[in-house]
């Protein structure tokens, strides 16, 4: 049986839909990865996904998938993996092709290095309750991950209600935080 290169060809749907609205979002940061065929039987990371808000519990592999042949490099179109297996015969090889035994698993990732990275930028801190976000350079992030911005902003509603300075925050109440260089502060909220 040959081995197949499949690569996603729309939009994923399902329970992997991404949301956005003023409090919780998700977006793709790298991917979607080809996962090459030498790869079979080993994990390997498809796509990159910033969650703001959210988590992942479970991926749907709706829509339509494609693949190619590695030794014929036949195309294959429209394939349908929501039962998690697909199979078909490969003219140009005269063998059958097929994808299955597939997993999907989500792996938060640590921030606490994404911040220690981040110390010296601008950021951008939401609140868990309220429409409050607060933006301002990074001084400091301890163990528990509390966090110091310092030339802090605040906006609430979207609003720029003032500069604050120097303000600690305590890391309970802090829904999520990210690069200022990503989110666009608006009269309408985050963007």
């Amino acid at each position: 049986m040959k081995s197949l290169e499949a690569a996603e060809r729309r939009t994923l749907s399902g329970n992997a839909s991404f949301a956005k609205s003023k409090t919780h979002s998700a977006s793709i940061v790298a991917g979607p990865n080809v996962y090459e065929a030498d790869e079979k039987r080993k994990g390997r990371k498809v796509i990159d996904i910033d969650c703001r808000g959210l988590e992942f519990t479970d991926f749907k592999a709706d829509g339509e998938w494609e693949a190619k042949g590695t030794e014929s490099s036949t195309p294959f179109m429209a394939i349908d993996l929501s039962e998690s297996e697909w199979y078909d015969y490969d003219e140009k090889a005269e063998d059958e092709v097929s994808i299955k035994e597939i997993t999907w698993k989500f792996q938060p990732v640590n921030p606490r290095p994404f911040l220690q990275t981040r110390v010296g930028t601008e950021m951008v801190i939401r609140l868990k309750w309220g429409q409050t976000e607060y933006k301002g350079k990074l001084e400091s992030i301890d163990s528990y991950m509390n966090v110091l911005l310092r030339d802090t902003e605040e906006f609430i509603d979207g609003k720029n209600t003032g500069t604050l300075g120097l303000v600690l925050i305590r890391c309970n109440n802090i829904l999520w935080m990210g690069s200022a260089d990503n989110v666009e502060m608006t009269d309408l909220g985050l963007r």
